[in-house]
């Protein structure tokens, strides 16, 4: 799918440039990635496999909520502010459940701010074309 959108010259998400939005679904699949296979790694310790696979679903959302966002024809920056939104209620629940952040849920927090400097920063680079170019070109 990604190479399919990197072959259309058309592709943008948000205002960014053709080759810079290509860093929003690779920053979404690494980051599902990295959460699912801990999730599956952790299967013997449910509080953690439940925070993981939970935040699997959350790092993964970002194409339904700006679907959601342009439907209803929102600003654009609504979109991290719904995700953020999930990751309080998260670390929420887990005050409320163990008076403390579970070191999973942190992690998942900083998987999207990771995320989200690379869309902002590394995404604009020459180093990022390149890269895309190799990996989707």
């Amino acid at each position: 799918m990604m190479r399919a959108a990197y072959a259309l010259p058309d592709f943008s998400i948000g205002s960014n440039g053709h080759v810079a939005s290509m860093m929003f679904p690779a920053t979404d699949l690494i980051n599902f990635s990295i959460v699912y296979v801990l999730g599956l790694l952790n299967r013997g310790t449910p509080p953690a496999h439940k925070r993981l696979m939970l935040l699997a679903g959350i790092l993964i959302l970002d194409p339904a909520v700006a679907r959601l966002i342009q439907t209803i024809d929102a600003p654009f920056a609504l979109i991290p502010i719904v995700e953020l939104a999930l990751f309080a209620l998260l670390i929420g629940y887990d005050f409320l459940t163990l008076r403390k952040p579970h070191w999973c849920s942190l992690l998942g927090l900083a998987l999207f701010f990771a995320a989200m400097a690379a869309k902002l920063s590394v995404a604009q680079t020459q180093a990022w074309e390149n890269i895309a170019q190799i990996v989707f070109g």
